[in-house]
């Protein structure tokens, strides 16, 4: 029993040294399904991006706003525009 409690303390230890969220890339990342970027001003990279079958907006959830996001912490966010792809996106295409 003493065991299993020093395990359970140590992984607690573990757990709380982990990072936290970043409040500054937080407030900046921008998870919208739908993205048109394409009728501002040009920016130095563009990124078409076509959603997953079955997936909301223009962009989609899952894989396009987290790329975004990384793209734009790397490269800046005001150096890349992102335009999603309008199609159905469905089964059976």
């Amino acid at each position: 029993m003493l065991v299993l409690s020093v395990i359970t303390f140590l992984f607690a230890l573990e757990v709380s040294a982990l990072p936290t969220s970043r409040p500054e890339i937080d407030e900046r990342d921008n998870y919208s399904v739908i993205r048109n970027d394409l009728g501002g001003p040009c920016k130095p990279i563009t990124i078409i991006f076509a959603r997953g079958t079955a997936e909301l907006g223009n962009v989609g959830t899952f894989a396009g706003p987290p790329f975004f996001n990384a793209v734009g912490d790397i490269l800046g966010d005001s150096n890349v525009a992102v335009q999603g792809v309008d199609y159905p996106a469905s089964i059976a295409g």
